[in-house]
């Protein structure tokens, strides 16, 4: 079992913390497996498009917001098994274990896996 820390952006991170979504859809480039565990942390990059309000949100400093989910990964489907998937992605059923929110100023440690 490993943990992967990724990215994740609006507006799928706020559809998976609010209970809407219980997939991911990644690129499959870290072998990922059932029972993994997926540390999701909420990322708005420099300049972020809001479509919606159809207006530029610019950022500086800490892209993360301090919106974290922890999911454990129960089911995945690969290209190959399922024709409509693009080849280098997979889909990933998840629970959601764990939702936080951390300090912008809180210091992280490393993980180690």
């Amino acid at each position: 079992m490993k943990t992967h820390e990724l990215k994740t952006v609006n507006p799928w991170f706020s559809d998976m913390w609010n209970g809407e979504k219980d997939f991911e859809v990644r690129k499959d480039d870290r072998e990922f497996l059932k029972g993994d565990i997926l540390w999701l942390r909420e990322y708005i990059p420099n300049a972020l498009r809001d479509v919606a309000n159809n207006c530029l949100i610019l950022t500086g400093g800490n892209p993360y917001t301090g919106r974290e989910l922890l999911c454990h990964v129960k089911y995945i489907l690969r290209a190959g098994v399922f024709v409509g998937l693009n080849p280098c992605y997979c889909c990933m059923g998840i629970e959601i274990l764990q939702q936080r929110l951390v300090k912008k100023n809180e210091v992280k440690l490393s993980r180690t896996n």
